[in-house]
């Protein structure tokens, strides 16, 4: 299936090791992502794609840090 409508994936846990998503960063199956998007299309993006997970990829420790600049 599809999905129509825009959103960023912005972080990849793959096997216990956490990326930055690029152009060429390929998902599998089983990864944790953290995606931007509008908030009223997260329902029909998740459903696309997989589950919510309670896993916090901005909390975990490493070198990536995550900034709300406004």
């Amino acid at each position: 299936s599809s999905i129509d409508y825009s959103f960023i994936v912005s972080r990849i846990l793959h096997k216990s090791n956490l990326q930055v998503a690029g152009p060429e960063t390929i998902i599998h199956e089983g990864d944790i992502i953290l995606i931007v998007a509008q908030k009223r299309v997260l329902p029909q993006i998740i459903s696309g794609i997989g589950e919510v997970s309670k896993m916090d990829l901005t909390a975990l420790s490493g070198k990536l840090i995550s900034r709300r600049i406004f």
